[in-house]
């Protein structure tokens, strides 16, 4: 499968779909539910490969519990580095892989806060309800690298897939 870079505009669509997946996180587990994909709303049921848990959540029970045990950390999140590759072109149908890293502060139990970095891939369906999250894996970063650095971004050695 060939990929090209987003343009702007559409770099633009998806990260506002992703700002509303933020979002979401600070509203309610629904919220979060409602970013993803579901079958019998858009025809295929999303994967959640997640950061702190090892089960694989391929349906909105699992995703579900994950998020319940997730938002009880108050995650704040923000993007640190994203990209946007086009996979599939088709009007009304396109796909895109959204990827990057991002830092999350969560709260523990005696109220501190404490960062989390971690890698994330989404891939995004559009749909006639918009934007749905068909995939999504994050992983926290290997310890000690906070994101990547100015000289793996201008080499193009901080990306895996290609040199953007």
């Amino acid at each position: 499968m060939s990929f090209q870079n987003a343009d702007a505009k559409l770099t633009a669509e998806i990260h506002a779909a992703n700002q509303q997946w933020l979002k979401a996180l600070q509203i309610s587990v629904d919220a979060v539910l409602d970013c993803y994909a579901e079958k019998a709303k858009d025809g295929v049921d999303c994967v959640l490969l997640p950061t702190v848990q090892g089960t694989v959540c391929d349906t909105r029970d699992l995703r579900r519990q994950y998020f319940e045990h997730f938002l009880a950390k108050k995650p704040l999140g923000t993007i640190d580095e994203e990209r946007v590759h086009l996979l599939s072109p088709t009007p009304g149908a396109r796909v895109v892989n959204y990827m990057g890293h991002y830092t999350f502060s969560l709260q523990g139990a005696d109220g501190s806060r404490s960062n989390v970095p971690a890698r994330f891939t989404f891939t995004y369906i559009e749909t006639p309800r918009g934007w749905v999250i068909a995939h999504h894996h994050s992983s926290a970063m290997p310890e000690g690298k906070a994101a990547v650095s100015k000289e793996e971004k201008e080499t193009g050695l901080g990306c895996c897939c290609c040199s953007c």
